[in-house]
């Protein structure tokens, strides 16, 4: 698998503040990552196409491709603002 930076977190949510020492605290999760969400649309994408054939290993890999050049692409147009 490739080394890729996640893009943050697709759908951020503020925790609400609690105390760790209360039994019934639970810590929250961030859920997915930009990475995460723009792989899984890619792969909804290919699925979604009958006319596509690709094995299970080459499908995750170019979702995985295509989700690190939309996250490199995010980031190079973040940094030229």
């Amino acid at each position: 698998m490739s080394k890729h930076t996640d893009g943050g977190p697709a759908y951020p949510r503020q925790h609400a503040i609690a105390d760790a020492n209360d039994p019934t605290f639970k810590q929250g999760h961030h859920g997915m990552s930009m990475w995460e969400y723009y792989a899984g649309q890619a792969m909804a994408g290919i699925l979604a196409n009958n006319d596509v054939d690709f094995s299970h290993g080459a499908c995750a890999e170019f979702c995985a491709d295509a989700a690190d050049a939309i996250i490199a692409i995010k980031r190079e147009r973040e940094g030229a603002k």
